[in-house]
């Protein structure tokens, strides 16, 4: 199950994506919700969510530093910036952030269920590649002192 932090200035937005997005089919059990970037800093150290969705112009604190600043509390979230601009300049910054994705408004139902959707797939996926490091490591670790003890029981029969 999954935590989204929404970040939105427009209490319309936040609420429209309150409303129109199932969550239970997306799993995710738990979503807050911040009004300008400073809020959504410190709900997000206490929330610590896997997924935000946020506006790039806010006050107090604008989503791209919003984004490095959570990306740096907590590097495995995923974040999709929402904006009305389409910038380069934005966009460049973002991936620099190491931003998950980026959508222009508007906005529709069927672009922030995809949107989610891809980020969660993005979080299974990291999952399953750590299961997979994990996995090998333990292999190679198991593969050493078998063969360190295979080597001692040749040397012992040879001695």
């Amino acid at each position: 199950m999954y935590k989204l932090l929404i970040v939105d200035d427009e209490p319309l937005v936040r609420r429209g994506i309150r409303s129109l997005v199932d969550f239970q089919a997306l799993k995710i059990q738990r979503v807050e919700e911040a009004s300008n970037g400073e809020e959504a800093l410190e709900l997000f150290k206490i929330f610590l969510p896997d997924l935000v969705l946020a506006d790039i112009n806010m006050p107090k604190l604008d989503g791209l530093s919003f984004a490095d600043r959570a990306k740096k509390i907590k590097p495995s979230v995923k974040i999709a910036l929402i904006t009305g601009y389409d910038y380069f300049d934005y966009a460049l910054q973002a991936i620099k952030i190491g931003v998950d994705d980026y959508i222009l408004k508007p906005v529709s139902k069927q672009d922030i269920q995809e949107v989610l959707h891809k980020l969660i797939e993005r979080i299974e996926n990291d999952e399953k590649d750590k299961e997979v490091q994990k996995t090998v490591k333990n292999f190679l670790e198991a593969n050493e002192s078998v063969e360190d003890s295979y080597k001692a029981l040749i040397q012992a029969v040879l001695d």
